[in-house]
């Protein structure tokens, strides 16, 4: 059953409290007048998060507040999440809830109970599946977590692209391979930091492209080390071994503003297919919008593509959804690669957001110190069908990369 509003009012008042006196006759008056009232009820959320925003990621936390944490995550992704039992079948899910909540017994700071969650939750493998938490990610943006060069993580290889350092003794150049840190091979903390990373199944290139340029940030997730790190590398010809003292975003960027700056760039939406042909090597090349649509024009665009196909010709076919997150089903496309009618996925609707022929998943978050768990409302269940159109006979060949996701990797 659903938990109701005023229910999920007694849960957030009970873990938010932090058993101080002051903050209980606060909150128990607040709650008194705007008990009566919908629309203050965010209020209440916001001023509660206000007491918190002060803290430190560090700060230890109690048994029973992490065992109602436990609680609310429990049920809500027990309640919520339509894919919780996809890549695992119920007795194993359980039992790492077991092993979660017997992990909880021990007292955590926030940071590390953090780490506890977001294994807990990449261990369902859904992408839409994340631990996020404001204040972490504030702390550790002003906290020594950052090497004094930059570095690049592929095919099992921390490189390093840029030094910062201005100590002369300690060398170390671009293109250096980090080995070790304090004496940790970089392949064994590679597969401790993948168990933080949500990804679909067993796609593990979404993970290294999560960690390529922010293996730094995950390293002190888990770790959380002190101002200096002992780095074993491979430098030129020899393996030198050097303690290099860790320095923090704000003041690495203050030191060398012509050097370094972090330029965000947002991927803009390609709207259009894009496709041509090579006449030489006989394929035909189409790249998918991203997000993926799902309407009567894009239909439309696919239907004109394959129509325009001489397949006696190009008998090979590439299908670009290298860097595509997602969008929405692909079945009518897939229509063009089968001879029978099947049943394409199984969506799980919120009547909420009822449309026809249009459902929007619904988004649910469920937070202490600001955890964020993303799940999915388990309302109502429709098969998607994949019916089947002209049928193309050549080759088919799918390009993906790390940053293919979602409605993406299902087709």
């Amino acid at each position: 059953m659903a938990l109701t509003n005023k229910y999920k009012l007694t849960y957030f008042y009970q873990i938010e409290i932090n058993h101080e006196k002051i903050r209980i006759n606060i909150i128990s008056s607040l709650i008194k007048l705007i008990k009566s009232s919908v629309f203050k009820v965010s209020l209440l959320y916001v001023f509660i998060f206000g007491f918190y925003y002060s803290q430190s990621m560090h700060d230890t936390l109690t048994i029973g507040q992490q065992q109602r944490d436990f609680e609310i995550l429990s049920k809500t992704l027990l309640e919520y999440h339509q894919g919780l039992f996809d890549y695992s079948d119920s007795s194993e899910v359980y039992k790492r809830f077991d092993n979660l909540k017997e992990a909880l017994q021990t007292e955590y700071s926030i940071v590390e109970q953090y780490v506890l969650y977001a294994n807990f939750i990449a261990s369902i493998n859904c992408i839409h599946t994340t631990c996020y938490n404001k204040l972490i990610k504030n702390d550790i943006k002003k906290s020594n977590f950052l090497l004094p060069f930059r570095t690049y993580y592929s095919n099992n290889k921390l490189i390093t692209t840029q030094s910062f350092t201005k100590d002369s003794c300690l060398l170390i150049d671009s293109n250096d391979v980090i080995l070790k840190i304090n004496n940790l091979p970089i392949e064994d903390i590679k597969t401790e930091l993948f168990k933080m990373i949500s990804s679909d199944g067993q796609n593990i290139t979404y993970k290294e492209a999560n960690l390529r340029f922010r293996f730094e940030y995950y390293y002190y997730l888990k770790y959380h080390p002190q101002d200096s790190l002992l780095i074993s590398y491979s430098h030129k010809n020899d393996t030198l071994e050097k303690f290099f003292h860790t320095i923090s975003y704000d003041s690495l960027l203050s030191q060398n503003q012509n050097k370094f700056r972090q330029k965000v760039k947002f991927k803009k939406a390609q709207k259009n297919l894009i496709s041509y042909s090579d006449s030489n090597h006989h394929y035909v090349y189409l790249k998918l919008p991203y997000p993926l649509p799902k309407n009567l024009f894009h239909h439309y665009k696919i239907k004109q593509f394959f129509k325009n196909i001489d397949t006696t010709y190009f008998n090979n076919l590439v299908i670009d959804l290298r860097n595509n997150g997602g969008g929405k089903d692909q079945s009518y496309l897939a229509g063009f690669f089968t001879k029978d009618k099947y049943i394409f996925e199984t969506a799980t609707c919120n009547i909420k957001h009822f449309k026809p022929k249009y459902y929007k998943y619904f988004t649910r978050r469920y937070s202490y110190y600001n955890f964020a768990i993303r799940c999915f409302k388990f309302i109502k269940k429709q098969n998607i069908y994949c019916k089947p159109k002209t049928y193309y006979p050549g080759n088919l060949y799918v390009f993906i990369n790390g940053l293919t996701g979602s409605a993406a990797i299902t087709f």
